[in-house]
């Protein structure tokens, strides 16, 4: 009787510690589930910040669409590439008084304004004035290609800035020489394309992260 009482304890034992693992096991579950639905939430509202940034983007590349339409592609093209609006200007034809030159012309402070003026309606986008330019070495009055090219970003930085009332701090000016050719340099139509501006803009980074964290920071 005593063994029979033993084992009968046993069997309550397990069915009781079986009990308590299967309410265990339900309960990681349930709690499981929750952080999932929870995590599912927060991707939902960082996507959602991320299409908020790509729908201003959208909107400012429209407006430089709408802009400069009718220029020849080779001259002034707008584009979204990569999560960035990109608008392509002619440095010699379109923007500075020779190409050998710093110095915007009257159409090129022209076109400039025209830009900055849509600049002003985004301040939470974030501006890269690029100069680029052939292979070829440039005039004896600049060092480099890497000066030449910085230095025509510069100026149209500083006729944004100082003339155009863009915010400084939305701006940048970088200068990529002829390493970032989109034409042959083997023919003078392809120098002449490689010598341009790029006004590149995507959204603030600090600004996108600022939102980004305040949803995975809950």
């Amino acid at each position: 009787q005593d063994q029979i009482d033993e084992l009968e304890l046993e069997v309550e034992l397990k069915s009781s510690q079986s009990v308590s693992t299967k309410k265990s096991t339900h309960q990681l579950i349930e709690a499981k589930e929750k952080e999932i639905v929870s995590l599912k939430a927060q991707l939902a509202s960082v996507n959602g910040v991320i299409q908020k940034y790509r729908d201003r983007l959208a909107a400012y590349n429209s407006d430089m669409s709408m802009a400069f339409q009718g220029y020849n592609t080779n001259m002034l093209d707008v584009s979204l590439q990569n999560d960035k609006a990109v608008l392509r200007l002619s440095a010699n034809s379109l923007l500075f008084k020779r190409a050998t030159s710093t110095s915007l012309s009257d159409r090129g402070m022209s076109i400039i304004q025209q830009v900055s003026e849509i600049i002003k309606r985004y301040p939470d986008l974030e501006i890269y004035v690029v100069g680029h330019t052939d292979n070829r070495p440039p005039a004896k009055s600049y060092k480099d290609n890497w000066y030449f090219s910085t230095l025509r970003a510069v100026t149209v930085v500083r006729e944004m800035t100082q003339k155009d009332d863009v915010n400084n701090n939305q701006v940048y000016a970088v200068g990529k020489a002829e390493f970032a050719p989109i034409a042959s340099n083997e023919t003078s139509d392809g120098r002449a394309r490689n010598h341009r501006i790029e006004i590149i803009a995507q959204p603030l980074s600090r600004n996108m992260i600022r939102d980004i964290q305040k949803i995975t920071k809950k």
